[in-house]
């Protein structure tokens, strides 16, 4: 199974890319994970945040194919324990690569 991580802006805080980094560190044995950074969109007066989450969204939609299987995680969506995402993508096919 492999893993697209895109990621919008920049991770600033210190604490939180160590954090990222070991998380990575220990799930290389099993999983192949590529993260790509994706530069966040500045808001501008004559933009509205509508508009920069649409440019955004459209520079993500541009390094997903077809065949991808797409999650979106927002803090809004659906909370689930680590051990209910990691059943989750166990369920998934071993031949999609998930974004």
């Amino acid at each position: 199974m492999k893993i697209k991580i895109l990621q919008i802006g920049k991770t600033k805080e210190k604490w939180i890319q160590q954090g990222i980094q070991m998380y990575l560190t220990r799930l290389e044995p099993y999983l192949k994970i590529e993260v790509e950074e994706i530069p966040s969109v500045s808001i501008l007066n004559a933009d509205s945040q509508d508009m920069v989450k649409a440019k955004e969204a459209s520079k993500c939609l541009k390094r997903i194919n077809s065949d991808d299987y797409v999650i979106l995680l927002d803090e809004q969506g659906e909370e689930q324990t680590s051990l209910e995402f990691a059943n989750f993508l166990a369920n998934l096919s071993e031949n999609k690569k998930i974004v």
